[in-house]
């Protein structure tokens, strides 16, 4: 009798379960039923963060080295301010070479709400005669966005 009792539950449910009702109804919240057949559903919550464009800039448009040597050196420093999401990190580098000028790399760091100055350093050393008139591209970028985006100022 107990087998027969146990059969029977198992029937009803597999009855109500798989019925050709063509209504739709929840088991455990997990698992349902449209037009007798089951499917099985799970919600994934989606975040993410917005981060707005970052802006670099600098009071310097030209730097004159002066008349230097060869051989010899003459340092310069360009002020960079750079504006952005805070919290996020930022690179700053410079695109491509100049020859003879040796640029002194600025590390990783957080944007804070602060100011967020920061200074290039430059050395020019001339191995020959020829008079230095390059455009020196810096470059400053997200490093922990999915799409980086850069901003660009030419000095």
């Amino acid at each position: 009798m107990k087998n027969f009792l146990l059969l029977a539950s198992v029937l009803m449910v597999s009855t109500a379960l798989l019925g050709a009702e063509s209504s739709s109804e929840t088991v455990n919240g997990v698992i349902t039923k449209e037009g007798g057949i089951l499917k099985a559903e799970k919600t994934i919550q989606l975040v993410g963060k917005v981060a707005t464009a970052i802006e670099l800039t600098s009071t310097t448009k030209t730097v004159d080295f002066g008349t230097v040597l060869i051989g010899r050196s003459s340092s310069a420093d360009i002020p960079l301010l750079v504006k952005g999401e805070e919290g996020f990190k930022v690179k700053i580098a410079t695109t491509g070479t100049v020859k003879d000028v040796a640029v002194t790399e600025i590390e990783e760091f957080a944007l804070s709400s602060a100011d967020n100055k920061k200074i290039m350093h430059l050395v020019y050393t001339p191995t020959d005669s020829t008079a230095l008139n390059e455009t020196l591209t810096v470059t400053a970028t997200y490093t922990d966005v999915s799409e980086f985006k850069s901003a660009i100022v030419s000095a």
